[in-house]
């Protein structure tokens, strides 16, 4: 019985207006066969505040308009304008170490109940120059599953990430504050 297919990729632009406040703008992918999404695309568009924001530890809140553009088994290919809400902490432990936690969810503006939320925790270390060690504890709700599925998993997350010298460099000149590509397992 297969127990891991899951690819989630999310690259992130976001620009400071002020001390406290930003916009951002996003593009997710989501495929997830337990939850019977083929693929989810939400490319949103939106600004934040930061709670906290010191050397240490930020809190921020956001929200964002967009769209969501879906094929599953169960209703096939649906596009919607889409509404995203979400909280982001890092507190980082020590200069190499930090924790981190994320729950957003984005919801469908034709039908508010078919909504995607995600909660994410973990523990990120620096094992090398640009490149990151994460254990993550990740959870992905779909409020309308395939009604064969079971479908709303949990588990570890175990990620690697490398960051490449130049193309890092560019990218963080250019503002880019997180892109991210990740392949989930679920333990």
């Amino acid at each position: 019985e297969k127990q891991v297919d899951k690819t989630t990729a999310n690259a992130r632009y976001e620009r400071t207006i002020s001390d406290r406040t930003f916009w951002f703008g996003e593009l997710s992918y989501l495929r997830d066969p337990f939850k019977a999404i083929n693929y989810l695309i939400s490319p949103i568009a939106g600004a934040g505040y930061y709670v906290i924001k010191t050397d240490t530890r930020t809190l921020s809140v956001g929200g964002g308009v967009g769209a969501a553009s879906e094929n599953n088994r169960q209703t096939g290919d649906t596009n919607s304008a889409a509404v995203q809400a979400g909280e982001s902490f890092d507190w980082a432990i020590s200069p190499t170490s930090k924790f981190t936690q994320r729950l957003n969810g984005l919801w469908k503006t034709e039908d508010f109940d078919d909504a995607l939320y995600h909660f994410d925790a973990g523990l990120a270390t620096t094992i090398a120059t640009r490149t990151e060690l994460k254990l993550s504890y990740v959870v992905d709700y779909k409020n309308k599953p395939h009604e064969e599925s079971g479908s709303n998993r949990a588990g570890p997350c175990r990620s690697f990430g490398a960051h490449g010298g130049a193309c890092a460099r560019r990218l963080r000149q250019a503002g880019f504050r997180q892109l991210s590509e990740s392949l989930s397992r679920n333990a």
